[in-house]
């Protein structure tokens, strides 16, 4: 699903005007056509291009790039100074570094036992669900196996995305992150007692924040996306979509949940029925002018570009109708984590008194996030990942020639 751009006005209507559904189509056609050719998708966009780009790039300098080739653990001299790894895998070897070692490994959103350390919400490691790549914690183990440590400090762990879990009839599991979906007209989320509990449209890492802070008190972290006939049918929600796509399968496996009144849908979700009532008589005749008094959803740009913007006479808001009603579970979920291992200025890693471990430099979102845990907007890994990648590539030299001049002057 597009999240900015163009595309995304087009996805959200594919079945009303005639022209977004050929556009969606074509789109879906050629990525279907370049799965059959190539094994994936080709088309690249937005960052997904600014990778592949910077991947093209290292590759025609003739930088070595090994695949299936994971760093198993650092080698370091009698100085403390890290001066390689130790490499399994298909180019199994122990490989001398002579300026020093870049950690630039991803987070640790992947690793349940980091996770049970540092996630609040995730104390036993079963209560998070990650849909990314590449942050299984690799690169801050590395880091704690040299002296180095997870720096927590910042004002939130993790860059917070709501998903909902779809479960095969096989037993495989897929993850939907919810980006944006929850802030469209017509839809609302709510806990366990069928009470809303924050504003829909915020960011999804905001929202995220919240749905955790919601639920601190409470066994498991969780709530319910909910929206009545009109909504599935314009929106849909998650991986169900909407008319005409067969929504069969997703009552099967328990992913869509449906119910021709809110009495009965809250029965099959296990919630407080005249909760959830409550809350839908109190949100919709509001939502009908276009007003959220309880949370402001719909009453900044930010919270509108979130939603549909061709719905009047609030992009974010519509009140929840007549039914059927159907409901979909979302649980806390990531895009990477803003915590991350303790470095300087320099990028170079440090230990947890501060000193540094001489040879090892941590970038992207391996280190502790330089927004200090807050949430600026889309491309808060992949830039600073850019910019602090580029002066550890340029200042290395530089920091190993110091280290060869303190040694010098202490003997």
């Amino acid at each position: 699903m597009p999240q900015v751009g163009p595309d995304i006005n087009e996805f959200f209507h594919v079945n009303q005007p005639v022209k977004s559904f050929v556009y969606v189509a074509k789109k879906l056609f050629r990525t279907w056509a370049d799965a059959a050719r190539y094994k994936r998708p080709v088309l690249r966009s937005k960052g997904n291009a600014l990778m592949t780009r910077m991947v093209k790039s290292a590759d025609d300098l003739g930088v070595r790039l090994w695949n299936s080739s994971p760093a198993l653990s650092l080698t370091g001299d009698d100085h403390g100074t890290i001066t390689g790894a130790v490499i399994g895998g298909d180019h199994a070897a122990t490989v001398t570094a002579r300026l020093g070692v870049i950690l630039a490994a991803g987070g640790f959103s992947g690793n349940k036992e980091l996770r049970k350390q540092y996630f609040l919400h995730d104390a036993d490691g079963d209560d998070h669900f990650t849909p990314t790549l590449g942050h299984g914690g690799d690169a801050a183990n590395l880091a704690i196996s040299a002296g180095g440590h997870i720096d927590n400090s910042v004002f939130s762990v993790g860059s917070w995305a709501p998903v909902t879990v779809f479960k095969y009839l096989n037993g495989n599991e897929r993850l939907f992150p919810h980006l944006r979906a929850i802030g469209l007209p017509g839809l609302i989320a709510v806990d366990r007692h069928g009470k809303r509990f924050g504003n829909e449209a915020l960011s999804y890492h905001d929202f995220g924040g919240t749905m955790i802070g919601h639920n601190k008190d409470e066994d498991k972290t969780f709530g319910y996306v909910i929206g009545d006939a009109k909504t599935m049918h314009k929106y849909g929600i998650g991986y169900a979509k909407p008319w005409p796509m067969p929504r069969g399968y997703f009552y099967k496996t328990g992913y869509l949940i449906k119910g021709n009144s809110l009495e009965e849908l809250a029965g099959k979700l296990g919630i407080d029925a005249e909760g959830l009532k409550a809350t839908v008589s109190e949100f919709s005749p509001a939502a009908e002018r276009g007003e959220d008094p309880a949370f402001g959803r719909g009453s900044t740009l930010y919270n509108h570009f979130r939603g549909d913007m061709e719905h009047k006479p609030n992009p974010n808001l519509a009140p929840v109708g007549k039914g059927p009603y159907y409901a979909a579970k979302i649980q806390m979920g990531d895009l990477g984590t803003f915590a991350g291992i303790g470095v300087n200025d320099r990028s170079e890693v440090i230990t947890v008194l501060g000193t540094v471990v001489p040879g090892l430099i941590a970038v992207g979102a391996a280190a502790v996030s330089v927004f200090g845990g807050g949430y600026p907007g889309y491309g808060s890994h992949i830039g600073p990942a850019i910019v602090f990648g580029y002066r550890a590539g340029r200042d290395i030299a530089k920091l190993a020639a110091e280290r060869g001049l303190k040694r010098a002057e202490a003997a």
